[in-house]
């Protein structure tokens, strides 16, 4: 089964008076993300893919002492290299990994731009 980790978003910081222009990644994984380093595989860690509830909560008080790998550490080196390389963006660049969880905030204001 496939599903979202996160999402990647690139846009060019405009020049300053202090520095050039230059491209900004912004890499955004959910907080819900385990990357396990023995089997390279990456798994979403949320209770409703548990069938066993009780399993869900005494793996989450196992995760309370380690230091959960969210993703691949390799994965923030490589990605400006191939963003490079398949010519999306131009050197220079900067990357920042971003994890959290998502929060929407909906509304039904309208705002009158005349």
């Amino acid at each position: 089964m496939s599903t979202p980790v996160g999402y990647l978003v690139g846009f060019v910081e405009p020049a300053s008076e202090y520095s050039a222009s230059y491209w900004k990644i912004l890499m955004i994984i959910r907080d819900e993300v385990r990357y396990d380093v023995q089997q390279n595989r990456t798994r979403v860690f949320i209770k409703s893919v548990y069938v066993n509830k009780f399993k869900y909560y005494i793996d989450r008080l196992r995760e309370i002492n380690q230091n959960v790998i969210r993703i691949n550490p390799d994965l923030p080196i490589l990605m400006p290299e191939k963003l490079s390389q398949q010519g999306l963006c131009d050197s220079p660049l900067t990357m920042q990994v971003i994890i959290g969880k998502d929060n929407y905030l909906f509304s039904n204001v309208e705002f009158d731009f005349d």
